[in-house]
């Protein structure tokens, strides 16, 4: 389903011309990639990985995405918990798909050792 945008002017004050864009309101249980909590995530999690790939032995820098160690529909306490997150390359991120929950603890162990350093 495409997203509508609607650009909204603010006529009763000349002096402002500025535009603002109403975004609709993501379904109920979806991702909202343009909330600025995720949004702060997603930069939380690049920049403590170092804006590169976590997995042992990968060093990409490119088509980075960030992965949530606890599913997002099924831990949302930790939705924007950045200890809840590990930047992966696509490679790696389409590699774990299906098979998140037998990496839980391999990630969480990834993370706490960047911590301990």
């Amino acid at each position: 389903m495409a997203k509508r945008i609607k650009k909204i002017k603010r006529p009763n004050n000349p002096l402002k011309k500025t535009i603002f864009y109403s975004y609709s309101v993501a379904k109920r249980g979806k991702r909202n990639y343009r909330d600025q909590r995720y949004v702060l995530f997603r930069r939380r999690v690049k920049a403590r990985d170092g804006h590169k790939c976590c997995w042992p032995g990968c060093r990409c820098k490119t088509k980075l995405e960030v992965h949530h160690i606890q599913k997002w529909k099924d831990d949302v306490a930790n939705r924007y918990n950045p200890l809840n997150g590990i930047t992966l390359c696509r490679t790696h991120h389409k590699m774990i798909r299906g098979l998140e929950n037998e990496y839980v603890v391999f990630f969480t162990g990834i993370i706490l050792n960047k911590l301990k350093k």
